[in-house]
């Protein structure tokens, strides 16, 4: 089974696996999704990255990614903050709290440049200090826990996870997720667990461990190699949406049930789930595509079924692509 992660009295990671942020993802459509195919599965669900930026001028499409759903109400919600100001990412995380978030995340690890060339995200990762600053500022402007997320450095000559993740505990920070690769490599190469164990054998606080989780039995692996109480999976969900309730199932001795007719009802479900959100059209099939860059592999002799999906013009041809797929031997 997987033991319950506790970060503070009333706060409990329950099962301990946790939904990544993931930008332009995670909203509210997509973890109600999320939720849907893996009731009970998931014990800490996030936002999509918000930018301390756009929060602190009250941009209105900013704000939105904060907003919080009744049924996020039923597990544990985290909004994920960015930003490199002290006293913004203060004021930011003050206004998370005030949207509901039972925890504030601050982004130390992000490489995309929009979020890099701006101050945040993995930028960070070479001003330590500022990292602790930063955590320092956000404690004080709130009373929910504090997380921060890293990645191991900025290149693999100079990787920093101990020092940064000394400093992060340091500042008061309540819960650190280690993503197992640097800024350059982007999603290149296999995540690094042993580094994450080691970070997790040096502090007190919780670490979480983040990267290459795909199946039940990487979980397995990665959780045994680096002593981890937690995992954090993103693009592993994305591939394949219901690798958390798999995990608990595999964790349990559980058999692992059909979900072909899940497969078929999927992108149609995820579909009215976005449209209950507002989005118009070609918005859903965007999204849709999205989603099956990634869902839409690893089946021989299928590459022009995935490539004529990925050029619908119109839903209803994306799903007879994506039926194709689902049915071909």
């Amino acid at each position: 089974m997987c033991t319950p992660l506790k970060i503070r009295d009333g706060v409990v990671i329950d099962p301990p696996l946790i939904q990544a942020p993931m930008s332009g993802i995670t909203g509210r459509a997509f973890r109600q999704f999320i939720r849907e195919l893996n009731p009970g599965c998931v014990g800490l669900y996030y936002s999509e990255f918000v930018s301390v930026e756009g929060m602190t001028r009250f941009n209105r499409p900013t704000l939105r990614l904060m907003e919080k759903s009744p049924e996020d109400s039923q597990t544990l919600y985290a909004i994920q903050i960015f930003g490199a100001n002290p006293s913004r990412m203060a004021i930011g995380a003050r206004m998370a709290q005030e949207h509901g978030a039972n925890v504030v995340d601050i982004n130390c690890g992000c490489p995309a440049p929009r979020i890099v060339k701006k101050g945040g995200g993995a930028e960070l990762l070479k001003k330590p200090e500022q990292i602790g600053e930063i955590i320092a500022a956000v404690k004080a402007a709130v009373f929910i826990p504090v997380a921060v997320k890293i990645r191991l450095g900025w290149s693999q000559d100079t990787i920093n996870c101990f020092e940064v993740a000394d400093i992060v505990q340091q500042a008061g920070a309540d819960l650190l997720t280690v993503h197992g690769r640097t800024k350059e490599q982007g999603f290149q190469g296999l995540a690094d667990w042993e580094l994450i164990g080691r970070v997790r054998e040096r502090l007190t606080i919780p670490v979480v461990g983040n990267g290459d989780i795909k199946t039940p039995e990487d979980y397995d692996d990665r959780v045994g190699s680096s002593g981890v109480p937690a995992v954090m999976i993103g693009r592993g969900m994305l591939s394949d949406p219901w690798i958390f309730r798999k995990i608990i199932a595999h964790r349990a001795g559980k058999p692992e049930a059909s979900i072909l007719d899940f497969k078929y009802a999927m992108f149609p479900r995820y579909a009215e789930l976005l449209r209950n959100e507002g989005l118009h059209a070609q918005a859903i099939l965007g999204k849709g595509k999205q989603m099956a860059v990634r869902f839409l592999r690893g089946k021989a002799g299928c590459s022009h079924l995935r490539t004529q999906a990925l050029r619908s013009n119109t839903f209803q041809e994306f799903m007879e692509n994506v039926r194709l797929y689902i049915d071909h031997d």
